[in-house]
């Protein structure tokens, strides 16, 4: 199932940074990406995320927040709230994506609604920025 691939998959990242050398943790991230590869292609939106997350990392991939942002967007349709937040912000802050700022707070939204306490949390601090700016007088 899609969810075994994504167990498979966390597996393959715990031996990977444990491996005794550079080659066999080359290998075991070669493994982990195919699984998570696999699980998202299946559905499961963790899968997705995961690959999303190793492009925004490095991790036996070339790091690329584009190429983030695909897997990620993937997983948010799905409903996975990290992968929500994620590519919320970096909506908001146009990294690996255009920079579409109403967007990314839906986003952030739709995170927050799925319990997702960080996604609250940015969303509050924008807010709090929203409510000051509009606040503050212009410059003279």
């Amino acid at each position: 199932t899609a969810y075994a691939c994504t167990n498979a998959g966390d597996l393959d990242a715990t031996r990977a940074t444990s491996a005794p050398d550079d080659g066999a943790r080359a290998q075991h991230y070669k493994e982990m990406i195919a699984h998570y590869k696999k699980g998202c292609d299946d559905g499961d939106p963790t899968s997705c995320r995961n690959l999303g997350i190793a492009y925004l990392e490095g991790k036996a991939l070339p790091t690329s927040t584009t190429a983030a942002s695909v897997w990620l967007s993937r997983a948010c349709r799905l409903d996975e709230p990290i992968a929500c937040r994620v590519l919320g912000a970096m909506t908001i802050q146009g990294v690996g994506v255009p920079k579409d700022v109403d967007a990314g707070v839906q986003m952030l939204k739709r995170a927050c609604d799925r319990k997702d306490t960080e996604a609250c949390t940015a969303l509050t601090t924008i807010a709090a920025g929203s409510k000051s700016a509009a606040g503050s007088s212009p410059p003279n």
